[in-house]
């Protein structure tokens, strides 16, 4: 496995069950990343918090902390009714969120990086293929800002049959061989490639100066635990049984859903409905905003600015997300 860059930290997020919890870092939730779908004006981008259904549904973990600019932490109160959930009920939840890159410390995952069947056929990629998953380390995972962990592992079974998953749903899934405990449910899973294996791809050979190319794999739901065994004891040189203690240990296999599958969650119809909203007020506002330029000779040339509008601006977001998403009771 080669040197893992710092930036793949920066796509993660901490989620919590309230905004004390996340000032606090107290021990539930789980973990999220971001996701960057590209806007249909050049220069701009939307940016989806995903992480598992169970950590929103089971854990009541919907709060989202995450790393400023600045070195510090900022927590956003995402409510539960704000998240929407995989259209097949698959273990994967998203919410779409107002973030701005001047201030935020983040590196969303592009879209174009999610790896697809087809990229799979092409690369030959299978069995033994490293891969890595970056996520909150419960333990220590920071107290003055969110500092995720990486562990390192390899696929351990392609996703050739469904495997049963939250509230017994049957779900396409992959199972990676890598240590994982409480608190990475949601984790991405990146598979990498030495650069032999892509350098000839017509999309790709023009990147053919690197050494290895990563692509989101998918995210992390669930890890394999071993029956409970009973706890034995030693007294007067004898192994002996305890009556009530019983112990689990983790397997070291871990289940992820496909990178496919986390697109359909964040292409829920609610999201893409107000991406398109939010396209058409750019358009607008770029449309009544003329800047007259003066140009070579003394004319004057009329030209459209580049609004900056990024598709968040937070308190006016969460008040309309709010108001979009927010299930009735």
């Amino acid at each position: 496995m080669p040197r893992i860059k710092d930036w793949v930290t920066h796509c993660v997020i901490y989620l919590y069950q309230s905004e004390n919890d996340a000032d606090e870092g107290a021990k539930n939730g789980g973990t999220g990343f971001l996701v960057e779908t590209p806007s249909a004006h050049k220069g701009l981008s939307y940016v989806t918090a995903v992480t598992n259904r169970h950590v929103i549904e089971e854990e009541h973990a919907p709060v989202i902390r995450l790393n400023t600019k600045d070195g510090q932490r900022e927590i956003l109160p995402v409510t539960e009714g704000m998240w929407r959930f995989h259209p097949a009920g698959f273990d994967i939840a998203a919410v779409l969120l107002g973030l701005s890159r001047d201030k935020y410390e983040l590196n969303a995952v592009p879209e174009r990086f999610f790896l697809s069947t087809e990229l799979i056929d092409d690369f030959g990629i299978g069995l033994g293929d490293d891969l890595y998953l970056t996520g909150r380390f419960i333990n220590h995972e920071g107290k003055q800002k969110n500092w995720p962990t990486v562990r390192f592992g390899t696929i351990a079974m392609m996703n050739n049959e469904e495997i049963v998953g939250y509230r017994d749903k049957p779900q396409e899934s992959f199972l990676i061989e890598v240590r994982t405990i409480g608190g990475y449910s949601g984790s991405p899973a990146f598979v990498m490639l030495d650069n032999h294996r892509w350098a000839e791809h017509p999309n790709y050979k023009h990147l053919a100066d690197r050494r290895h190319l990563q692509w989101l794999l998918g995210i992390e739901y669930g890890n394999f635990l071993v029956s409970s065994e009973r706890v034995y004891y030693r007294r007067d040189g004898q192994f002996e049984q305890h009556e009530e203690l019983v112990t689990r240990a983790n397997t070291g296999i871990s289940a992820v859903l496909p990178a496919w599958e986390i697109l359909r969650a964040v292409h829920h119809e609610d999201f893409d409905k107000m991406r398109k909203e939010s396209d058409k007020e750019i358009s607008r506002k770029k449309a009544q905003s003329p800047v007259t330029l003066t140009g070579s000779g003394g004319k004057q040339k009329r030209k459209t600015r580049d609004i900056e509008i990024s598709p968040i601006g937070r308190e006016k977001f969460f008040e309309k997300l709010i108001k979009a998403t927010e299930r009735k009771n």
